[in-house]
């Protein structure tokens, strides 16, 4: 996957690579995975959030109550307190002050009322010019939305490709406000009241819980309410107007008893997937669902529906956050020293490749929480065609899905200008979008290749020692290789004479090849006996492999003795023709002389019968 960004803002490709989360947990994402670093200083039960620099730097990192520079101190003095909470879903999320590159604003949400009364969402300002660049607090807990509000908060680029939207819900109602963050300030909220209610109950508040995610493409918005009855909603989102609108479809926990948990939610990189975590209730385990979007419509997100992954509940084991990481990636925390990770979210059901424990942390745990992103990477696009395929045997079939946005013009290596394509044939695919909003671009390739069951005999005739041989298929990236002499290279020195197989293994995938070789003597001649020169493309030309010496003189006769055809190239054939005339059917008898290594003249004979 490639991420390009509007050229004169923030570079994305580095500004989600460190996470701090959980109980002094932390992740470095500059190599290309996940690495566990130690000194963090964060203690949070649930929302977290962190930002660093285009280069992949750390800046700093908040758990919606206090700030710590990257150097894991807390940033100006410790009486200074945000109004958010490290036990609310998302207590905090920072975004680039536009205009700027060196101040951001912190945006916090209060929990939900469970430790005195809600505060509602607020902001601050952080320049990073303060303090020798571990950067300071300059504008502290303005208020954004007044209490009671919910604890959902999320943010992503204006389709302007210059401000960002920041989104939250109030409490009590079914209203979304969208807050425009310009270079001028922050505008008064967009709102939209639509879906179900968010609600008091006997839970005392508890469906403020819960998280808020706006899709990688910037067109849909998913919540997740976790209280009685707990549910999840999708709507569709307009980067352009800030606009909530369109309830797709309502999602319900069904649990048996006690609280119903969808708590965690995230799509997927090409914003077609949706996965929703239930938190686990005693009576209950862990669950991970997965729902196809594409439809768009109600009935088939929710006929959509697959099991992901299932987890016993226990005072130790909750599935809690989910988060898109910088490497494609979706990770779910479980209140572990471990992550669980989605490797290839794009792809509907088991092909996911969901792995639990696939991120050990050396250093600190995990709670509820992970770092609240800004998912389309703070700006600019995302394009992933996924890994390379190989396909074994039988026909080559891949749908190829570049993503989906009426702003995108899609151009495809093979011409296509529609967002997916049907693959039919081995070859390399690539596509490149081009955002007519941002005026950015990305793109990806893909390598398609297929192996094809069977043995493939070839004949080769060396008058060196040794000898080099290679299989005579193809080798699809990612293929292992075994020779019946032990190596395991794809090419390989042999000195005497016989057959060499080789066996390509790609998976589940086998195929084999095997070649002849011979020394300073012609080896085998042997050919067709039977051909049919009627221009089907199938045994229309009588010839000899090519691997044959030098010295090639082949004639052909008639019953009678009288020569019809004479060629000295391996390369050509009869083509069953005299004086361009098509020859008669019949048993015709053919010579061929030849050269050896050590120039000895070698000749063999043989009949072939020509059908029509």
């Amino acid at each position: 996957m490639i991420m390009l960004v509007c050229p004169e803002k923030l570079p994305a490709q580095g500004q989600n690579n460190n996470w701090y989360f959980g109980t002094q947990a932390a992740l470095d994402f500059n190599s290309g995975t996940p690495v566990s670093v130690s000194g963090s200083a964060i203690n949070t039960t649930e929302g977290c959030a962190s930002i660093s620099d285009a280069a992949g730097s750390l800046l700093f990192y908040t758990d919606g109550v206090l700030i710590w520079n990257r150097n894991n101190q807390v940033m100006n003095q410790s009486s200074t307190f945000l109004l958010g909470s490290p036990s609310s879903t998302q207590s905090a999320i920072i975004v680039p002050m536009p205009g700027s590159g060196t101040q951001y604003y912190v945006f916090t949400a209060d929990q939900g009322g469970y430790f005195g009364p809600n505060q509602g969402v607020h902001y601050s300002v952080v320049d990073m010019t303060l303090n020798g660049g571990l950067g300071g607090i300059t504008t502290l807990n303005t208020l954004l939305l007044a209490p009671p509000a919910t604890e959902k908060l999320s943010a992503c680029r204006h389709n302007n490709c210059t401000d960002y939207w920041v989104i939250t819900h109030s409490f009590g109602d079914n209203q979304f406000q969208a807050f425009q963050v310009t270079a001028n300030g922050i505008l008064p909220p967009v709102l939209s009241n639509v879906g179900t209610p968010h609600l008091n109950n006997s839970l005392q508040t508890i469906e403020s819980i819960g998280y808020l995610k706006i899709s990688p493409n910037r067109q849909r918005l998913a919540v997740t309410v976790y209280g009685l009855p707990g549910f999840a909603e999708v709507f569709d989102f307009d980067a352009s107007t800030g606009i909530v609108s369109n309830p797709l479809v309502t999602i319900n926990a069904n649990s048996q008893s006690g609280v119903e948990g969808f708590y965690g939610l995230s799509f997927s990189p090409n914003s077609n997937l949706l996965y929703v975590a239930f938190a686990g209730i005693p009576s209950q385990p862990n669950a991970l669902f997965q729902f196809d979007l594409s439809s768009g419509t109600s009935a088939g997100i929710l006929a959509s529906q697959q099991t992901i992954a299932v987890a016993a509940f226990s005072a130790t084991s909750v599935f809690g956050a989910l988060q898109l990481g910088p490497d494609g990636k979706i990770y779910l925390t479980n209140y572990t020293n471990q992550l669980d990770a989605v490797n290839n979210p794009d792809v509907p059901g088991a092909g996911c490749n969901f792995q639990s424990g696939a991120v050990t942390l050396s250093f600190g745990s995990t709670t509820f929480g992970l770092p609240n992103l800004i998912d389309d990477g703070g700006g600019g696009i995302n394009v992933s065609l996924g890994n390379d395929t190989v396909f074994c045997g039988g026909a080559v079939s891949l749908q190829l899905s570049a993503g989906a946005s009426s702003q995108f013009i899609y151009n495809w290596s093979t011409g296509s200008t529609a967002q997916n394509i049907n693959v039919s044939a081995p070859g390399l695919y690539s596509v490149t979008i081009t955002d007519t909003v941002c005026n950015a671009s990305a793109s990806d390739s893909i390598l398609v290749s297929q192996l094809t069951l069977g043995n493939y005999p070839g004949e080769l005739f060396s008058c060196a020692t040794p000898a080099q041989i290679s299989p005579l298929l193809p080798i699809a990236p990612g293929s292992s290789i075994v020779w019946n002499t032990g190596d395991t290279v794809s090419q390989i020195q042999v000195s005497t004479p016989g057959i060499y197989t080789v066996n390509i293994v790609n998976g589940s995938c086998i195929i084999n090849d095997t070649v002849q070789v011979d020394f300073g003597i012609s080896g085998s001649t042997a050919t067709l006996n039977v051909f049919t020169p009627n221009g089907d493309g199938i045994n229309d030309v009588f010839a000899f492999p090519t691997a044959v010496p030098e010295g090639f003189d082949l004639e052909i006769f008639s019953r009678w003795g009288n020569s019809l055809y004479r060629s000295s190239s391996p390369a050509q054939g009869w083509d069953g023709t005299f004086n361009s005339s098509a020859a008669e059917e019949g048993v015709y008898y053919w010579r061929l002389r030849t050269t050896d290594c050590f120039g000895n003249p070698e000749e063999k004979a043989g009949f072939v019968s020509l059908m029509r």
